[in-house]
């Protein structure tokens, strides 16, 4: 990539990251200025972050997630607890029968 590709590819990157902070601060019915205080920022910050303009450390993601109680990888990626069931769920049914029948029946006495 060149250089402006590359930019963009980042404005991009930072840009969804933010629209997945803001989603998941709207749902939690949190003010900027909540997420602001528990990272030590403005919520002019946190608007610069949930508007692309502005990129996160890794320290603050971390610190975003637990705030808004998503994980790191649905902030990056958009991965939501249900894809990784899901997922799982894929990776099982490809088990022999016997396998399935063990996984199923711990998971029985779970729930």
């Amino acid at each position: 990539m060149v250089d402006k590709e590359i930019s963009e590819y980042k404005k991009n990157i930072d840009w969804e990251i933010g629209q997945r902070i803001q989603k998941a601060r709207l749902a939690r019915n949190l003010k900027q200025s909540d997420l602001a205080a528990a990272l030590g920022v403005t919520s002019k910050q946190i608007s610069k972050y949930e508007n692309g303009v502005a990129s996160c450390s890794a320290a603050q993601i971390r610190i975003i997630a637990e705030e808004l109680e998503v994980s790191t990888a649905y902030l990056l990626e958009g991965e939501t607890e249900d894809n990784n069931v899901l997922e799982l769920a894929r990776k099982i049914m490809k088990l022999p029968i016997d396998a399935r029948r063990v996984i199923m029946f711990g998971i029985n006495g779970i729930v």
